[in-house]
């Protein structure tokens, strides 16, 4: 199929009737109590997210030059196989079609090398801003006033509940030996979470304080230097892809859909679709070998090629239920560094 066609598809797709979904969850460290971050909640957002039922992107096809429509369903059992067979016929079979109902904030045992204090500060390292929470540092990267760690709004920011100034630690404090010095900054600023339109980054920065040492040009995901930054498109789709993260360490993929768009994600602490924000043109990414990519609390990691570029930032992720597969979702990282005002330093 060619490619304007998929994109015609995806906007045709949009006006399917909705189907009532569950969600997917952003991707934190460890759930908490979310009672007071729900109450805040716009109500008539929270009500179209709800009628949001498929995440839909662009895939790569049977050969080169030939592309099909990703689409990720996001409601479950019957009311999902419906919506599956309505989309098989109006693509004539030209799509991907995965069940990825729950895209979930990950909390799993970490490798600890990532989640030590460790200095200099390095990308993939445990990184937080609230007590009992804890994501990666993701990138170091500057402006013309300061250097700044790079990672998630939900990491750094608390979904938009936290000040500038506001502590930064690494470890985070999920992982920090409290009798330790661990800070290493503060927030500076952050791309608020919108809760009433669609998203398309979700990201911060913490700047680091002046006498702290960091390394520059290094990601432990690959063996090369650190490039410039190299924008998403479909000419990357396959592309081998890794990220060192503070849960699952290193880890190997490839870029299976780009320009997602409805992507559902929940965002509250208890994971119970309270806090659901919608999110478009999304980078997806599965683990090599049919293994996972990412886990929760490597939200914040830089996606890089083999050959040092980065390419995303990593934010969500759930598990297809169809294979079992575990996927991930990312945002476009030029995006990310655009809305605030930062170059990765290289």
């Amino acid at each position: 199929m060619k490619l304007d066609s998929v994109r015609s598809l995806k906007h045709e797709l949009a006006e399917v009737p909705a189907l009532p979904t569950v969600f997917a969850r952003a991707v934190g460290a460890r759930a908490r109590s979310g009672g007071a971050l729900a109450a805040r909640a716009d109500q008539a957002h929270t009500r179209a997210a709800q009628a949001t039922h498929m995440a839909m992107g662009v895939a790569r096809g049977r050969s080169r030059g030939d592309f099909r429509l990703s689409v990720r369903i996001q409601a479950r059992g019957a009311r999902g196989r419906v919506l599956a067979e309505e989309v098989r016929a109006r693509t004539r079979g030209e799509v991907d079609i995965r069940f990825t109902p729950h895209v979930v904030r990950r909390a799993a045992p970490p490798p600890s090398w990532f989640r030590r204090l460790r200095r200099p500060l390095e990308p993939g390292l445990s990184v937080g801003q609230r007590q009992d929470m804890a994501g990666t540092l993701g990138a170091i990267v500057e402006d013309t006033h300061a250097f700044y760690g790079l990672s998630n709004n939900h990491v750094l920011a608390d979904v938009n509940r936290a000040e500038p100034g506001s502590p930064v630690s690494q470890p985070g404090d999920l992982d920090r030996d409290m009798s330790r010095k661990t800070l290493i900054g503060v927030l500076d600023r952050f791309v608020p979470l919108s809760f009433s339109r669609s998203n398309i980054v979700d990201c911060a920065i913490a700047e680091i304080f002046a006498d702290l040492e960091f390394s520059v040009g290094r990601n432990r995901a690959v063996s090369v230097s650190m490039k410039a930054p190299a924008p998403v498109s479909v000419d990357d789709l396959d592309l081998p892809v890794a990220k060192a993260g503070r849960t699952t360490g290193v880890t190997r993929g490839t870029i299976q859909a780009v320009e997602v768009d409805r992507l559902k994600v929940d965002m509250s602490d208890a994971g119970d679709g309270s806090l659901i924000a919608l999110f478009s043109d999304q980078v997806e990414v599965a683990g090599e070998h049919g293994g996972a990519f990412s886990d929760a609390g490597d939200s914040g990691a830089l996606i890089v090629d083999l050959r040092g570029r980065p390419r995303a930032l990593l934010f969500s992720g759930g598990l297809d239920e169809g294979t079992g597969q575990d996927l991930t979702w990312a945002n476009r990282i030029e995006v990310a560094l655009g809305k605030l005002g930062v170059t990765l330093v290289v």
